[in-house]
């Protein structure tokens, strides 16, 4: 079965869009950007952009959108380094590319869009660079978006200096917004 682009599905669509609301796909979505950088009309098209604003969305510019998506990327990833802050010294300069190359398929739309954020990125991380991957974040992470009072974690901490130790990671949630978290470790 041949790979069809997402944005091509976009065709079956009914429903015209006006203006902003496909100037907010295309910041959203990576592909999307380069099928309009590639062919303005024929993107409009598929978008199913009102008549009226068309003109509009062909003369945009795809470096300025470029441009802008990059803006609005770099505060999505200010929010997940509040969240994985330990993968994110661990990746340390490659931090940015892997965050574009994962965020140019995804654009979270959930409630606790940061959290769900840094867990999508975790897990692409997970898939991608799996040495750069902090179990500690993630369990802490899936523990905060599930709806558990407690979590019990076998991991392995990497300490600067000294060998990976083996721990025990307790979560416990004391009210909707705190959780704590405990780490024992474990004398082999």
């Amino acid at each position: 079965m041949a790979f069809k682009p997402k944005w091509k599905n976009l065709e079956s669509s009914a429903k015209t869009v006006d203006l902003i609301t496909a100037l907010g796909r295309l910041l959203r979505d990576g592909a999307l950007r380069d099928a309009f950088a590639r062919n303005p009309s024929a993107l409009t098209a598929c978008l199913r952009v009102r008549e009226s604003d068309q003109p509009a969305v062909v003369q945009l510019n795809p470096q300025d959108l470029e441009f802008q998506a990059s803006l609005l990327l770099r505060k999505r990833l200010q929010a997940v380094r509040h969240q994985a802050p330990e993968t994110c010294r661990l990746l340390g300069e490659r931090t940015w590319p892997l965050f574009c190359q994962y965020s140019r398929a995804y654009w979270p739309t959930a409630r606790n869009f940061a959290a769900h954020d840094a867990q999508r990125f975790l897990l692409f991380l997970r898939q991608q660079s799996p040495l750069d991957f902090d179990a500690r974040e993630w369990n802490r992470l899936q523990f905060s978006l599930n709806h558990k009072h407690a979590a019990i974690h076998f991991i392995t901490v990497a300490s600067a200096g000294s060998r990976p130790r083996r721990a025990i990671q307790l979560l416990l949630k004391r009210a909707a917004t705190r959780q704590c978290e405990w780490l024992l470790y474990l004398k082999l």
